[in-house]
């Protein structure tokens, strides 16, 4: 799964973390960020020019808290 996976799944699923609105109001673009498979239900996003990291189910595309 690269990024451009995710923001496709985020964004199918109700998501709004890859919307360009949401996107364009914190200053990102797709190039900002790097993906980390963890295990086989989880990815790490993270941006690489500036601190932020979030975890993102890999099958559903939306943000977890585990």
């Amino acid at each position: 799964m690269n990024i451009h996976d995710l923001k496709r799944l985020n964004l199918a699923n109700g998501g709004y973390f890859f919307t360009p609105e949401s996107m364009r109001f914190h200053g990102d673009t797709m190039k900002n960020f790097a993906i980390e498979k963890l295990d086989e239900d989880r990815v790490r996003v993270t941006r690489k020019d500036r601190p932020g990291a979030w975890i993102f189910s890999s099958k559903t595309g939306r943000m977890v808290w585990r």
